[in-house]
């Protein structure tokens, strides 16, 4: 027997040791048996060669997979008389197999929970798989569906058999993508859209091969639009004949939006929908198999909605609708906010998050922000995905300025795995990742690279990668933006109150050091770098020494050796040091930190990363604070934290008033927000008492102005918690001014009870809020505003025979003192609204729901009251009342005048705005 020396190595023996070793030593013992029997079949003659999977067992004990190939030649009537054995490793090819197999399993489940079918056609044999959920998609079991195209096309609605046809073979003959809808027809009779969406696979020479690709059930939505069709065209049935043709245009232009974000929502949609209530099912009591599946689900989901979002945003670049907007934007505060949003993911692996722009970076950009963040969002998500130890560092430079245009490099380094060198070149293809174990592993869709190359080159930059394996990898961008006319102001506040203050920087890592030195340098300090608590202790003492002490010490908290609480004790434990204010920088705070750490002898606090705003206020705070108060006070001063250094630096530079309004009806926030805005105020808005909650934990506002009846948490709930002392806003006694539409004296006294501190009725008039506003807002505020003499106007003026008036011109002018572009945008915006709120309150009414109606019904009332929609308002206050007492029978009659008030409602607002609302009439 010749033994090729090929076989040897792959087993790992030399010839000679191969001489001794047996056919059941090598054989896998779960292949001996049938190796034998076709080694038998071979020598009686049943067969003369075969071809199998085997796997061998090499010296080292490991096992290899092979391709075994053996023929025996024969002499006529006698036994084989020659054997040839061909072996080839095929592990890799079996490593993939499985590989491809687990990604199967994966993407089965995702598909199974979003109800998303997936099929396979052998295009050359006529072969054609479903798996269990199209087979579903279409009504039938899997015994009768035959597997061939046939069998597909005699599903299909008989109006749709043609264009089916026709589809498909456009797509093989490579003329259009594959994306169609279409009808079939369910054993039962019944009749359901699909949407179905496919790539073909074509051989070396072009010709396809194979087709794959999904179908997912529309029928749902394919019904609403319908609905929404036939309301439309009862609508523009009363509409003047003579411009019936340009409202028809700018319908199906609608339509047309209307539908591609359909798209999108009706896939999205469900997903949310089996990830929320996978989340809500994770929060009961399951067994350890239930919970174990319930998260492969979670899991499946979130996955399969990242994919969904990836491929529809590539499909929007590379069918060049993707339009990239030109907005004013701060990159600083832009970035602080996306640090802030990746600090916990960070902290939870362990990692130190870097997050800094250069000194001579300009903060006032011009640009697509929302993009910008997303190609950040993309390649920083990476760098955390692939590092497990060290850290991650987004920084940006400038590489040029002129002519109103600035060139950025943006470049995220980690120290994570890295990648191979003969990687690098694939990575910004679509649908690439590094190898099968990546996916694997880490998960992914391979877009989020191509999409970010695509982002970066339509904002007039570049992408790239430097990359060592298993020492880190450096992604990089150049974007062109523009610079705002203000940009050339200077961004950073009073900078002599931090010029040549000198301060010791103690951190252990370089990177957060060098961003540090940098920004510290820009604020014109001195200061002296260290990385350690020890060499941090030499430092002050030598300063001290040569008559020139530091006057204040950034100090990180998580440090080998010393730690920041162990050298601020040895710092305030030596008479020559003790007075040096310590500022703490901590990677991530949790609630009661600061108190801890101001009794330990910080005299301030931050949290990493950190807005070079925030470092900048409390810097100078810090030393302002001790300055003022004296060193021998020192130990009884509080410590000075993000939040309050914003709010001493805000009143002692008299920085406008804060008001946060709580309102969930568009047409009301803009009409509020508008007459805030002629007393020289701004407010930020809040959809419900949940959000209002939410952000005043995190911002010290001035007042509130809340409106009692909102969906999901209503005023009087959000002001319960507010005065409760143990939520975590920040001012429990902020003064809060009710906005309701009832005014009868026992609202005003429940608004009382609850909290509130002042009441006004809706719809709002300048003066009643103007008084109300005076008697909350701090005392250095008032003085800022003036009503300048605007008078309260009725509720609803009556016309001859008693009748409500269809629009109200002058209240509303009145509310808005006359501002005929913010009425303009009021009007605008309520015209696009109130066709939805019906649709809303419709809806309500076909599920019986009487608190929905009430709800909906009040939203439209008071929206309506606001611009002086006074036969609307009427409408929806009688509905609304049905709605409360729980009397909803002949409300579709209702419903019928609702849209036939609108209708009209909306024929006077063109109309005036046509000739413009300033006019008089």
């Amino acid at each position: 027997m010749k033994i090729n020396p090929r076989f040897c190595e792959i087993l790992g023996y030399t010839r000679e040791e191969m001489n001794g070793v047996t056919f059941k030593t090598l054989t896998h013992p779960d292949d001996v048996q049938i190796s034998l029997e076709k080694m038998n079949q071979l020598n009686v003659g049943s067969i003369q060669k075969f071809t199998m999977p085997k796997r061998y067992l090499r010296k080292d004990g490991s096992e290899v997979w092979v391709e075994l190939s053996v023929a025996s030649m024969w002499e006529p009537g006698e036994k084989p008389t020659t054997s040839v054995t061909i072996i080839q490793d095929i592990s890799e090819r079996k490593q993939a197999e499985d590989a491809l197999a687990e990604a199967k399993n994966r993407l089965s489940l995702a598909t199974q929970a979003g109800g998303i079918g997936i099929w396979d056609w052998d295009t050359l044999h006529d072969r054609l798989f479903w798996d269990d959920q199209m087979v579903a998609l279409y009504g039938i079991r899997p015994d009768q569906f035959s597997g061939a195209y046939q069998a597909w096309r005699n599903a299909l609605h008989p109006e749709d058999k043609a264009r089916g046809d026709a589809e498909i073979q456009m797509a093989l003959s490579g003329e259009k993508e594959y994306d169609i809808e279409f009808r079939v027809i369910w054993p039962d009779g019944s009749t359901h859209t699909i949407r179905a969406l496919a790539t073909v696979q074509r051989d070396a020479s072009g010709q396809p091969v194979r087709m794959i690709g999904t179908n997912w059930d529309i029928t749902q939505q394919k019904q609403a639009e319908k609905a929404l069709l036939k309301a439309n065209f009862q609508l523009e049935e009363s509409t003047v004949r003579a411009n019936q043709l340009a409202v028809q245009a700018e319908m199906a232009n609608v339509a047309k939006s209307e539908f591609l974000a359909n798209m999108s929502h009706e896939i999205r949609t469900p997903m949310n929908g089996v990830i929320g209530m996978t989340g809500l099912l994770l929060d009961t009591n399951l067994d350890e198999d239930q919970r174990r599946y319930t998260e492969i689900v979670r899991s499946s989901g979130e996955a399969l909605l990242t994919v969904i979002n990836d491929v529809l945003d590539f499909s929007k670049i590379e069918a060049g609708k993707l339009e990239m907007e030109e907005l004013d934007f701060n990159l600083l505060d832009l970035l602080d906010d996306f640090a802030a949003n990746l600090a916990i993911r960070t902290h939870e692996k362990g990692l130190e998050f870097i997050c800094a722009a250069d000194p001579d970076v300009p903060a006032l950009l011009q640009g697509d922000p929302g993009r910008l963040r997303q190609i950040l969002t993309n390649l920083t998500g990476n760098a955390i995905k692939f590092t497990h130890q060290g850290e991650v560092a987004l920084q940006v430079a400038c590489l040029s300025k002129a002519n109103q245009e600035v060139e950025l490099l943006f470049s995220i380094s980690d120290t994570g795995i890295g990648i191979p060198p003969d990687k690098v070149g694939l990575l910004f293809n679509k649908f690439t990742q590094v190898d099968a174990s990546t996916t694997r592993q880490y998960g992914g869709t391979g877009l989020g690279l191509a999409i970010s190359k695509q982002l970066a080159e339509l904002m007039g930059g570049t992408i790239g990668v430097n990359s060592e394996e298993g020492r880190g990898s450096e992604f990089w961008f150049t974007l062109k933006l523009g610079l705002q006319p203000e940009a050339s102001a200077s961004e950073i506040p009073n900078l002599a109150n931090l010029s040549g203050v000198r301060i010791l920087v103690v951190d252990d890592n370089a990177t957060s050091r060098e961003v540090l030195s940098n920004r510290l340098a820009a604020w014109g300090m001195r200061h002296v770098e260290v990385n350690d608590g020890t060499t941090a202790l030499q430092a002050m003492a030598a300063a001290q020494k040569a008559g020139d002490p530091f006057q204040i010490a950034l100090v990180d908290f998580q440090m080998p050796g010393m730690d920041g609480a162990a050298l601020s004790q040895a710092i305030k434990s030596d008479g020559l040091l003790d007075q040096t204010p310590l500022v703490l920088l901590t990677s991530l705070g949790e609630q009661g930190d600061a108190r801890w750490f101001e009794k330990i002898g910080f005299a301030g606090y931050l949290v990493k990363p950190i807005r070079h705003s925030d470092l900048f206020n409390v810097l100078s705070s810090t030393l302002s604070v001790h300055e003022r108060e004296g060193s021998t006070q020192g130990e009884n001063l509080p410590i000075v934290t993000r939040l309050s250094a914003r709010e001493i630096l805000r009143v002692s530079k008299g920085m406008p008033t804060r008001i946060l309004l709580a309102e969930d009806n568009i047409t009301n926030q803009q009409v509020a927000i508008g007459i805030l805005k002629k007393f020289g105020l701004s407010a930020d808005a809040a959809a419900n008492g949940a959000e209002a909650i939410k952000a005043l934990e995190s911002i010290p506002y001035d007042l509130v102005l809340m409106d009692v009846q909102m969906p999901d948490m209503d005023g009087f709930e959000a002001t319960r918690r507010i005065r409760d002392r143990h939520s975590t806003v920040l001012n429990h006694e902020i003064p809060i001014i009710a906005m309701t539409a009832h005014a009868m004296q026992g609202d005003r006294d429940r608004c009382l009870e609850v909290g509130m501190n002042d009441y006004v009725s809706k719809p709002i008039e300048p003066q009643a809020l103007a008084e109300a506003l005076n008697r909350w807002l701090p005392y250095n505020v008032r003085e800022n505003f003036a009503v300048n003499g605007t008078k309260t106007m009725p509720l609803a003026k009556q016309v001859e025979e008693n009748k409500v008036v269809i629009f109200d011109k002058t209240a509303l002018m009145d509310r808005l003192t006359g501002d005929e572009e913010l009425a303009n945008m009021i009007l605008a915006g309520f015209l696009e609204d109130i066709p939805l709120q019906i649709q809303a309150l419709i809806g309500y009414l076909g599920k019986g729901d009487a608190a929905g109606v009430e709800r909906q019904a009040h939203t439209i009332k008071g929206a309506s009251a606001n611009i002086g929609g006074e036969a609307l308002r009427k409408i929806a206050s009688e509905m609304e009342n049905a709605g409360k007492s729980g009397h909803l029978v002949g409300m579709q009659e209702k419903v019928g005048q609702l849209n036939e008030q609108f209708e009209c409602l909306r024929k006077v607002l063109n109309t005036e705005i046509s000739n413009g609302l300033g006019q008089q009439t």
